[in-house]
């Protein structure tokens, strides 16, 4: 329920592109796109870090509207 309310543009997006995944300090971060069902544009930030077992997992992600930039 809370990534239905909070993330609406990740669980049901019109559209999607990935943008660079950007090496930092602390792990990985990818950039992705997104149009939502009313045409609004958005940025998701997916933060990842390493498991022990050496596989990566999501470890947070931070959703803004991105004003300018299209899907």
């Amino acid at each position: 329920q809370m990534v239905k309310r909070g993330y609406a543009p990740v669980v049901a997006p019109r559209s999607v592109t990935f943008g660079r995944l950007r090496e930092t300090s602390r792990g990985p971060v990818q950039e992705v796109f997104l149009t939502d069902s009313s045409g609004t544009d958005w940025l998701a930030l997916y933060t990842f870090e390493q498991q022990a077992d050496g596989s990566w997992k999501i470890a947070g992600c931070v959703l803004t509207k991105s004003p300018g930039a299209s899907a």
